[in-house]
């Protein structure tokens, strides 16, 4: 159970309310450098006033962040994850739910009908792990039902993001390449499991983007881009012909 004020809850509210039920989820944002869009695009994130911003941050290091977010407090929470992991913080370890279920409980609270989800870490399985499902059976059964489990994960991400993959019109052993793992990854994917509607922030993940990211879309050119290429051929062609 996330335990906040009431006047800060109905802030809260408020703003998810007048953003149509949005809410942005950063996890561990400043767990490590990142590059230069990164941070231009994180400052803006907490800049902005129109979406609630819900920062995961690590119990050690929660109180000096909230020092710097100060003046923007408004439209920002904090709540503390345990270290290097970002289930929330229990003081009794046995009670922390690494499931995230009381985070999911929080952002119904608080009405939130979608998520955008960024931060640090976000990484894709290790190729080892993007094998078809007979490739696990030969290998130590010890280990069988680990590998396994890990590929019922990529699989659920990986349908949960087919429209996208169909987008971007990528080939099936890259639609397996999802964003599981590292504290972001496993924030998504818990918040899936629970019926969430999320999204990734891609410009504000780090260090892997999704897979569908990656597709560079076709250049298109305006029509008055081609008139002044057709223009400048016209002029070629008639000096040609002199």
């Amino acid at each position: 159970m996330v335990i906040i004020s009431i006047k800060k809850r109905n802030q809260l509210k408020l703003l998810v309310e007048a953003g149509r039920g949005k809410a942005i989820v950063l996890v561990h944002p400043y767990y490590d450098k990142a590059d230069a869009r990164y941070n231009s695009v994180l400052e803006n994130v907490l800049r902005q006033r129109k979406t609630p911003v819900i920062i995961l941050e690590d119990v050690r290091a929660s109180n000096k962040l909230r020092k710097q977010l100060s003046k923007k407090e408004a439209n920002c929470i904090i709540l503390n994850t345990e270290y290097h992991d970002p289930a929330l913080f229990k003081k009794d370890k046995i009670k922390v739910n690494h499931e995230q279920t009381d985070l999911v409980h929080f952002l119904e609270l608080i009405g939130v009908k979608k998520v955008f989800i960024g931060g640090q870490y976000a990484t894709s399985p290790t190729k080892k792990f993007n094998q078809p499902r007979n490739w696990v059976s030969k290998i130590d059964s010890s280990l069988g039902e680990i590998y396994l489990e890990r590929l019922r994960r990529i699989e659920q991400v990986a349908k949960y993001e087919a429209k996208l993959h169909e987008r971007a019109n990528l080939p099936a052993k890259k639609r397996l390449n999802v964003i599981i793992d590292g504290c972001v990854g496993v924030t998504y994917r818990n918040l899936i499991s629970h019926g969430v509607n999320v999204a990734f922030l891609p410009p504000l993940l780090s260090p892997d983007k999704p897979p569908y990211w990656h597709k560079k879309k076709p250049k298109i050119r305006s029509p008055a881009k081609y008139k002044a290429t057709f223009n400048k051929a016209s002029r070629l062609y008639k000096q040609r012909k002199c």
